[in-house]
């Protein structure tokens, strides 16, 4: 019994509680049952061959303890069984709730039936809840999207009550409008209808917390193999050679081994690894090794500044001309925008949710929006896309999805139709899958202005594709596209909104964001399981 206390002081598992209940617990919480208390008991049988099951759960723990000299012989098996609990609620009011009707005994059956759905159709809707309404019957609708809701009835003539709680007894012929998340509706007695979401929509939102992942910075030392390479910032490219242990002026220190060209090494003292950094480069194209004493890396760091000074003159050109350059101000959303953003069947992450606000707020700015959207994958930066496509589309401006597989574009173009098949929006998909006929007349239909989403490969960058009132690009994984592709990209992002989605960006994408040449917004937290 010791060892198992100790065993569950530390956090662990232990069946000693099951083993000894008999004893720990000599009665059951039915002792707390007021004279006069009602005792709702749903599904009788069920319930007593659950309870059945854990009672020879328990003997089988007590033989096993006592088989194994971990508890005493004889102790007292588990009093609450099925005719003691009989014997303790006989005393109490009971209701039994059964799945199946047994009027041949007395039983009632409650008069109660589901709700009618209505699968997204929400005049029809409207139009019915108005409907009984003037019947005379009482009408409850407990909606996450209440709010849309009364504008519609407004719209279809339907007058409803917008309540912050339930009244306690809804009048005859009323209709009632509230911002509740429930799991179903039901009708009860043909006198309340009480209609929710999930009949509504066709689903409910399900609601739980969530907790934000702390981003943990890799350790360099632990992550390092033997053989990888390295950059020192004063003396250049290295191959790691271990962690080792040596001892200068009679002080014993860990060193980082760093072997250089021409067999020259380098001990760097383990508490300068400021200094030290990973090689960031192609795995199948190994860098050439630095000699020690020479002034090559002198030359390439020389170099590299030069060519980083003349790429920030050209970008910050770009960005100057960006932020003076007439761009197009989006309106703020209206009820088709909040009526399609309902419909997602999943709970946006806080994070999601910001960068939505963010890249709304962009567009809604007289600039050309140029915002990066940074997260795993599966984190939701598609469904942010989707939203900023949907937003310039009501404003009859066209839409770019630029990606870098014909499969990826396929798949943008199945989630982007499921997402809007209830609003009158035109996607395109052109790629490599569609023949030259059928791209020739996606092209066309773009020209014309009769697409109003088109998602494709780098195919959409070539000359022939000339849209008619471009409103937004957006971006998915620039760094896999070729530097044409990027020269065409630089003169897009001048001119209307640019929308960049990226779960790997570039180091230059990247910098640029940090110091806010360009805007970013981060998605660290993944969805809910």
């Amino acid at each position: 019994i010791v060892e198992q206390l100790e065993l569950l002081g530390d956090g662990g598992r232990s069946d000693l509680a099951a083993s000894l209940e008999a004893v720990l617990f000599e009665t059951s919480a039915l002792i707390h049952l007021a004279g006069a208390a009602l005792v709702v008991i749903e599904d009788e049988e069920d319930g007593l061959a659950a309870l059945a099951r854990q009672s020879e759960y328990e003997q089988r723990a007590r033989e096993e303890q006592e088989q194994r000299g971990h508890i005493p012989a004889g102790l007292p098996a588990l009093r609450l069984n099925g005719q003691a609990v009989r014997d303790a609620l006989a005393a109490h009011a009971l209701v039994h709730l059964e799945r199946f009707g047994m009027e041949e005994l007395g039983a009632r059956r409650l008069p109660m039936t589901a709700a009618p759905s209505f699968a997204g159709k929400l005049k029809p809707f409207a139009q019915q809840c108005g409907a009984w309404a003037a019947a005379g019957k009482r009408v409850v609708v407990a909606s996450q999207q209440a709010l849309r809701l009364v504008e519609i009835m407004d719209e279809e003539g339907v007058h409803a009550n917008l309540h912050r709680a339930l009244p306690s007894d809804p009048a005859p012929g009323s209709l009632s409008l509230v911002p509740l998340a429930l799991s179903g509706g039901f009708v009860l007695d043909d006198d309340l209808y009480l209609v929710s979401d999930a009949e509504i929509f066709g689903f409910r939102k399900r609601r739980r917390p969530t907790r934000s992942r702390k981003s943990v910075r890799d350790d360099l030392v632990s992550t390092l193999e033997v053989g990888d390479y390295l950059v020192h910032a004063d003396h250049g490219i290295a191959r790691y050679g271990g962690l080792v242990r040596r001892t200068v002026e009679g002080v014993e220190r860990e060193y980082l081994e760093l072997q250089y060209a021409e067999g020259d090494r380098l001990y760097a003292p383990a508490d300068q690894l400021d200094l030290v950094t990973r090689y960031v480069g192609p795995a199948d194209h190994p860098p050439s090794l630095t000699r020690l004493g020479s002034q090559d890396w002198s030359r390439a760091k020389r170099r590299v500044k030069q060519a980083v000074i003349e790429l920030a003159h050209e970008l910050l050109q770009l960005y100057a001309r960006r932020e003076v350059a007439p761009g197009h101000a989006f309106p703020p959303d209206g009820a088709w925008q909040m009526e399609m953003e309902a419909a997602f069947p999943y709970v946006e992450t806080r994070e999601q949710v910001e960068a939505i606000t963010d890249v709304k707020a962009d567009m809604e700015r007289a600039r050309p929006m140029d915002r990066l959207i940074c997260g795993d994958v599966g984190y939701g930066k598609t469904e942010v896309a989707i939203r900023a496509a949907f937003k310039a589309v009501a404003d009859g401006k066209q839409v770019a999805v630029l990606v870098p597989t014909t499969v990826l574009a396929e798949q943008h173009g199945s989630t982007f139709r499921e997402r809007m098949a209830g609003f009158p929006v035109r996607i395109e998909v052109l790629s490599r899958f569609r023949s030259d006929a059928e791209q020739r007349a996606i092209v066309g239909s773009v020209t014309r202005g009769e697409a109003d989403i088109v998602i494709g490969t780098h195919r959409l960058l070539q000359r022939d594709v000339v849209f008619k009132d471009l409103g937004l690009v957006i971006i998915d994984e620039e760094q896999r596209f070729g530097v044409s592709h990027k020269e065409r990209l630089k003169q897009m992002r001048a001119e209307v909104d640019t929308l960049t989605l990226s779960a790997t960006p570039i180091p230059r994408t990247l910098q640029m964001s940090l110091h806010g040449i360009r805007d970013m917004s981060t998605i660290m937290t993944p969805p809910e399981e």
